[in-house]
């Protein structure tokens, strides 16, 4: 948006502030990724364009079929009533995936941070036309998850690939599919990456945030 306005011939000082929320502390257990199983996450709207059908696919790769039983996938949001028949198809046909509901993060913050903080790694392959900043990520971070998401709109702005997730081709399962393996066979790396993002939370938090920027604008 910054670029767009300054290629429009605004001259004025343009100032791009972040999402941001309250991040008291961070949650999860950073030795996590030398449990059995590697618990993926996804937590946003049901629907195709969120990415969905890049997940699905990526499940079908053959070198995910042959390790099942070595992971999970489960599914948080609200489900959009024109994909809601195929999602469930889906779910039927994947046994090791799940839908769980909703995470309250505004009325329920303890809980639904409680819930997060037990996965390993969010899956985020958004190729959504009105996809913003997802507050998402800063929850992710919080509860020390690397992202797995698209380079789509802001995502490469907040993740840094390598440091606090990876960053894939948007539609392209097969990328997606190498990073989840490498989330199982590579432990160590991961486990950095939840490290990084314990580190990267505070720069969220709100008072950090309107304080930072408040000040360049005044």
């Amino acid at each position: 948006m910054r670029t767009s306005l300054q290629n429009s011939g605004i001259a004025a000082s343009i100032h791009v502030v972040p999402n941001f929320k309250t991040v008291d502390r961070c949650r999860g257990n950073l030795d996590k990724f030398n449990d059995p199983e590697t618990r993926f996450i996804f937590v946003s709207r049901i629907a195709e364009p969120k990415g969905l059908d890049t997940i699905f696919e990526a499940l079908n790769d053959p070198r995910l079929l042959k390790r099942q039983k070595d992971f999970s996938v489960d599914f948080f949001g609200p489900i959009e009533a024109g994909y809601s028949k195929k999602f469930k198809q889906l779910l039927q046909a994947n046994t090791n995936c799940s839908y769980k509901g909703y995470l309250d993060f505004s009325n329920q913050p303890e809980k639904s941070y409680e819930t997060m903080a037990a996965y390993h790694v969010m899956l985020f392959p958004t190729y959504w036309m009105g996809e913003g900043f997802p507050g998402v990520i800063i929850d992710a971070f919080i509860c020390g998850i690397p992202v797995i998401a698209t380079d789509w709109n802001m995502n490469t702005e907040v993740i840094s690939d390598g440091k606090t997730g990876r960053i894939i081709p948007v539609r392209n399962p097969t990328r997606l599919a190498d990073c989840m393996l490498d989330a199982m066979q590579h432990p160590d790396r991961w486990n950095e990456m939840s490290t990084e993002c314990h580190k990267a939370a505070p720069a969220f938090d709100t008072q950090f945030v309107l304080r930072e920027h408040l000040n360049k604008i005044i």
